[in-house]
């Protein structure tokens, strides 16, 4: 094989991986530009169920605000369901050359068949091929690019990113809890709300005096057990 073929699978081989590279990048910005609402809505509720400020309301507003959250989600997925399209060939090819700064869609005129075969008109289709080949080697990857800034004037996206850090952060090992308890308002749906603490207490009066040990009520709070036996 020699240098030119090298050198023409090398560049097949390159413009394979730019182009799968480039169809994920707009796969992913096409998403987030549908869907950075709905997934900022979610993330949210998570944040805020971490805190456990949810679990600390009222039957009735923890309710209604989970109702709210739940209807508003739903709302912003189907309006991003609405928008969003997968990204078809003509398009990843276009956002590559994009890229490159690249003129006159070159992939695309790579797939163009000549309309009229005569041997003039040939020799020309032949050198234009050959300048589109070349321009198709210097494609670039596509860059990931949404217009999720213009929509977002109040920094939803970032706000909610803070707050779900830091809930998670603080909140430790008692996230996943409140994360079941907050979907949950005051009464068992599909998963049980963690027990509350609970401490048994008894007298234990002298070995000679033979007498059994007196219990006392069951403490549910752990405090009040803990003052109660002071």
């Amino acid at each position: 094989m020699d240098l030119t073929r090298w050198r023409q699978c090398w560049i097949e081989l390159r413009f394979g991986y730019l182009y799968a590279e480039s169809a994920v990048i707009l796969l992913a910005a096409r998403l987030w530009q549908s869907f950075w609402l709905f997934i900022c809505l979610i993330a949210l509720f998570i944040g805020l169920a971490a805190t456990g400020w949810l679990t600390g309301l009222a039957q009735l507003w923890h309710l209604l605000i989970l109702a709210a959250f739940l209807a508003t989600a739903v709302w912003a997925f189907i309006k991003g369901a609405a928008t969003f399209h997968f990204p078809h060939r003509a398009a990843v090819e276009q956002a590559m050359e994009q890229a490159a700064g690249i003129p006159h869609r070159p992939l695309q005129a790579l797939r163009d068949r000549i309309s009229v075969d005569t041997p003039a008109t040939r020799h020309l289709w032949q050198e234009h091929q050959q300048r589109m080949r070349a321009a198709r080697a210097q494609v670039r990857r596509a860059r990931f690019h949404t217009t999720v800034a213009e929509q977002d004037r109040f920094y939803l996206r970032y706000a909610t990113l803070l707050l779900v850090m830091s809930a998670l952060i603080f909140s430790g090992q008692e996230a996943p809890p409140r994360l079941v308890a907050a979907v949950q308002p005051g009464w068992p749906i599909l998963v049980a709300r963690p027990a509350k603490p609970a401490l048994d207490i008894w007298i234990a009066a002298p070995d000679y005096t033979q007498v059994a040990p007196v219990y006392l009520a069951r403490a549910q709070n752990t405090s009040a057990a803990l003052s109660a036996s002071a």
